[in-house]
């Protein structure tokens, strides 16, 4: 028997899921959207949803990174900036790939796996900042509790 129950969200700390989690989640189910050379139309519509929803978790996290105050972690205020900025670029990049994606009509077998490519570039770049993220995090939180 099967359960109804949906796995829970990854959590990053307080309760909340983690926006780079599922953004890099949706361009992972978008770079592994099966060719479909007969019916490029379906491929385009369920790879834009994801580019789509992955935008759209991006563009959510930048909203919330600028509007957080840097007095929380006042050691990392370089570092947090430096982050807001990639962040910054990561969002740009989902942008880019959501235009790409959008511009397309009927994609042949190369341009999906152009878009594809992009898409897997895109979710690469998403899990390295995730391990910066998470880096940062345990110095902060390494030094603040007097370990160094």
């Amino acid at each position: 028997m099967r359960s109804l129950t949906a796995p829970a969200p990854s959590v990053p700390g307080h309760g909340v899921p983690d926006p780079l989690e599922e953004a890099t989640e949706q361009l992972r189910r978008a770079s592994r959207v099966p060719y479909e050379a007969q019916e490029p139309g379906r491929w385009l519509r369920e790879f834009q949803h994801h580019v789509s929803m992955a935008r759209r978790l991006l563009a959510a996290r930048s909203v919330d990174l600028r509007q957080r105050p840097a007095e929380a972690l006042p050691r990392l205020g370089p570092l947090a900036e430096r982050r807001l900025q990639c962040h910054e670029q990561l969002a740009r990049a989902a942008d880019d790939l959501f235009t790409s994606a959008y511009l397309s009509v009927e994609p042949d077998l190369l341009e999906m796996v152009e878009l594809t490519e992009a898409a897997k570039a895109l979710e690469h770049a998403l899990r390295r900042e995730r391990e910066r993220r998470s880096d940062l995090l345990f110095e902060a939180t390494h030094r603040d509790l007097g370990g160094g």
